[in-house]
């Protein structure tokens, strides 16, 4: 019978979509953690698009459009992802809280026209969630779409290098940050972390000399014992 596979390929399909839920039970801590514009956003202090709007709304929308009304996601992935620090929890849940941010912040990518002000740190930050969970290649393709978007943007330049080292390419991690100098002269986080790498190098090329030019010494022979008369 059809009908009984259909209703379990439906099953399976609502089960492997991304699922986006928000947080309960949010905190006054949580959301002095969390931006201003957060406040105003839709699904907190009850705030709607059609039926109750914040006052504020109309200045939010004129500095990022009609993405406003799913800046929420955002606003919901930062609470994922504080939550997901919480001591104690189990890897399972915590690896699930950092897929919900990730669905959040592409809910708004999705939504977001080009050019949109906060384009570059979304996909920084899903960048970021993807290297905590350890997937790498998709962290990369997020950090060059978040440089793509705003070159003179340094924390996806940190990002990289980091991932890069994980397979201690320092070579290649030492090009992505010098590239971001070269945008950001000024900037003490690009600036930083190369000086951590060169010093991380030059510590690795001394050990190595250290261990080549040791002399391996070899324990002295004890003395026989005299042979008797």
């Amino acid at each position: 019978m059809k009908l009984p596979r259909i209703l379990a390929a439906f099953v399976i399909s609502i089960a492997l979509a991304p699922v986006v839920a928000a947080p309960r039970n949010i905190t006054a801590g949580e959301m002095a953690l969390i931006p201003e514009f957060c406040q105003d956003a839709q699904t907190f202090n009850g705030w709607t698009q059609h039926s109750r709007e914040s006052p504020r709304s109309p200045f939010w929308i004129s500095k990022m459009g009609s993405s406003f009304w799913a800046i929420h996601h955002y606003c919901w992935a930062l609470i994922h992802v504080f939550r997901s620090k919480q001591p104690g929890l189990a890897p399972v849940l915590r690896d699930g809280m950092l897929e919900q941010a990730i669905d959040d912040h592409f809910y708004v990518i999705h939504l977001a026209p080009p050019g949109m002000v906060l384009l570059p740190e979304l996909y920084y930050l899903v960048g970021d969630l993807q290297r905590q969970l350890r997937q790498y290649g998709a962290a990369i393709d997020s950090f060059n779409r978040s440089r793509a978007e705003k070159p003179d943007y340094w924390p996806p330049y940190v990002g990289y290098a980091d991932i890069l080292l994980l397979s201690n390419q320092r070579a290649e991690a030492k090009a992505i940050l010098e590239a971001g100098l070269k945008l950001m002269p000024d900037e003490p986080a690009l600036k930083n972390r190369l000086a951590r790498l060169n010093a991380g190098t030059a510590d690795a090329a001394a050990s190595a000399r250290a261990a080549k030019n040791t002399t391996v010494r070899r324990p002295a022979t004890a003395a026989k014992p005299a042979s008797a008369p």
